[in-house]
């Protein structure tokens, strides 16, 4: 069965390779693959044409949604012009969100929670990832550009641990953060760990810290999933 997915990825260390492995693992053959830049030059759109068993397309594109960093997954070419206007309107709440959660901090659950609901589909964990993202470069800026830059045990323990703390209590075990208070998951049941804005939360005081570039933040454990507390790795990312 020959088939044809568009895929919107936001472009990172290891994006293709991961997309690449999970092709293989439902026995799919790469017979050619277009790259387009979209408006926002954090993403891309890859149009992949594939070979491979019918059963495995759905489990495919699944597996592909389920990838940190995948907006979008769509059997065929969308045009150009649905693609853009997709990132856009995400782009666009981002913006909005990011001001809210802001002018409400420290009290940001709320804001978050909201942000996550207007969403649906593969691009909701990536946003609100994104979110997170963005308010931990803003809380960098305002409160610990002005001191040396720290390396990784250091800056969770003076940077990470502190700047959570006004919303979540957290403490540090090696290049781990172990969420003990968390927010984002009071009385949720999820299959799989769902902060993800806590996540990109410290993603993006790692990112802005000069000493810790190519780290990747990643929830390990969540409270709910039934976990004890929230666990953050803070790990290279992998080629």
């Amino acid at each position: 069965m020959r088939i044809e997915l568009s895929v919107v990825a936001r472009k990172r260390v290891g994006m293709l390779a991961q997309i690449a492995s999970e092709i293989f693992r439902e026995g799919f053959q790469l017979l050619d693959q277009k790259i387009t830049t979209l408006k926002d030059p954090e993403f891309y759109d890859l149009t992949l044409t594939l070979e491979g068993p019918e059963p495995a397309a759905a489990p495919l594109a699944a597996r592909l949604e389920a990838l940190d960093g995948v907006i979008k997954v769509q059997n065929g070419s969308p045009p150009a012009a649905s693609v853009h206007a997709a990132v856009e309107d995400v782009e666009t709440r981002l913006k909005a969100a990011f001001m809210e959660v802001v002018d409400a901090f420290p009290h940001i659950a709320g804001p978050v929670q909201k942000f996550a609901s207007s969403l649906a589909g593969a691009g909701r964990k990536e946003a609100t990832f994104r979110l997170g993202q963005r308010v931990g470069r803003s809380e960098y800026k305002k409160k610990f550009s002005l001191g040396s830059p720290l390396k990784l045990d250091l800056a969770l323990r003076r940077m990470v641990a502190p700047a959570l703390r006004p919303f979540a209590q957290a403490e540090v075990d090696g290049t781990t953060l172990r969420v003990t208070s968390c927010p984002f998951c009071v009385n949720l049941r999820a299959a799989e760990p769902c902060c993800d804005f806590l996540a990109g939360f410290v993603q993006g005081l790692l990112d802005a810290n000069p000493a810790t570039p190519g780290l990747r933040a990643k929830e390990l454990r969540c409270k709910a999933c039934g976990d004890a507390e929230c666990a953050i790795s803070c790990a290279p990312v992998r080629a």
